[in-house]
């Protein structure tokens, strides 16, 4: 195994319910990781005063099934329907994963953020 593979497996890894976090991961990268974080973590943070937020995610679902060429939900649990896991990076909030999850329930699904919109 390389040094940088090895590294990974040093970082100190925290547990708390249902997300994992593992601290200075991104050390090489910092400053534009934090600048990133900063950013959504402020987006993810403000949804609480949307008003239409479940139009939002709805938007979002149509946007997705038709930029994937998926065009329908139906299709999109039939690609699904022998995934043994999905990753979904950048998952914000995480309605996109458990919109998968829901479609594919004998996944296991994972979503991925750096922001603090993992704690909203």
């Amino acid at each position: 195994m390389d040094n940088k593979a090895q590294n990974l497996f040093d970082k100190q890894i925290i547990i708390k319910e249902n997300i994992i976090e593992f601290s200075d991961l991104f050390n090489e990268n910092r400053k534009a990781q934090l600048q990133t974080q900063e950013i959504f973590s402020d987006k993810w943070i403000e949804v609480d005063k949307y008003e239409n937020v479940n139009t939002l995610f709805e938007f979002q679902y149509e946007w997705f099934l038709t930029l994937y060429g998926f065009g329908t939900e139906e299709n999109l649990r039939k690609y699904l329907k022998d995934k043994k896991t999905i990753i979904d990076t950048g998952c914000g909030l995480g309605y996109k994963a458990a919109w998968f999850a829901r479609l594919a329930p004998h996944a296991i699904v994972l979503g991925v953020d750096i922001s603090d919109s993992v704690y909203v």
